[in-house]
């Protein structure tokens, strides 16, 4: 980086000053100048430039006088220059590579690079899956905002069918019990039923008058063997000529219409 700054700076001098300027000297600790040093000694000195690490300063380094074994540092020199009011002719400061500039330096690696790229293409792929998942939502949600007020409509009517339901069943559980019991009693009037109740559409109890016992044995019998009518039980008899009585029975049609 210095390097390459050095010869940015040479290259923007006015000619003449360019061509005087012969000697390159670094300053700073041994540790850290002198590998400098030796790398620049390799880019500049087949131009004409000698490079040297300054390992002491002179007597008259800065037109001063300074004292003996004096250390060599950046801070002294400058300090020295500025009280000497010795003023460069040109100087630069090497550019600050920023967060970015140094995570490409450190990972710019082969493998590495395979590696970021793989990751990148990673991350587009998902990206590019959630949008797509995100385009579909929006055009399904938008389906849906024109299909709302139609699905409110049906499912007000399938509330409603729910609550009615047990009116307009298809097996009309009440019009069957009456069948049954109507093919039950006799044409000839013996046995007359003056009231019905179902209760939760299945326990059916009938109530009514009858001339003999004997007919209304026959019409229970008749009743037993129709279908879906299970447990009939004669509750209560009463009287002579006619005879009151009150039977109860469960009907199950077994879903037939």
């Amino acid at each position: 980086m210095v390097a390459r700054e050095t010869r940015v700076t040479l290259g923007q001098l006015p000619g003449g000053l360019r061509d005087s300027v012969k000697h390159i000297r670094i300053f700073g600790p041994r540790e850290l100048a002198q590998p400098l040093a030796d790398e620049l000694e390799l880019r500049f000195e087949p131009a004409g430039y000698k490079v040297e690490y300054v390992s002491a300063y002179a007597a008259n380094e800065f037109g001063l006088t300074l004292p003996m074994e004096t250390p060599v540092s950046p801070a002294f020199s400058l300090a020295a220059r500025f009280l000497a009011e010795s003023k460069l002719p040109f100087e630069f400061l090497p550019p600050k590579p920023n967060f970015l500039e140094r995570l490409a330096t450190k990972y710019s690696s082969g493998r590495l690079r395979a590696t970021g790229a793989v990751a990148a293409g990673i991350a587009a792929l998902v990206i590019g899956l959630f949008l797509v998942q995100q385009i579909q939502l929006w055009h399904y949600r938008s389906q849906w905002s024109r299909l709302a007020a139609k699905v409110g409509e049906l499912q007000a009517i399938q509330d409603n069918l729910h609550q009615y339901r047990s009116w307009y069943a298809g097996t009309f559980p009440n019009l069957a019990i009456l069948r049954q019991l109507s093919l039950a009693f006799p044409e000839d009037g013996s046995v007359t039923a003056k009231s019905i109740e179902v209760r939760d559409g299945r326990t059916v109890t009938c109530s009514g008058t009858v001339t003999d016992y004997p007919a209304l044995l026959a019409m229970q019998a008749r009743l037993r063997a129709a279908d879906g009518v299970n447990d009939v039980k004669l509750e209560q008899v009463r009287g002579k000529s006619p005879m009151q009585f009150v039977f109860e029975f469960n009907f199950n049609p077994g879903g037939a219409e």
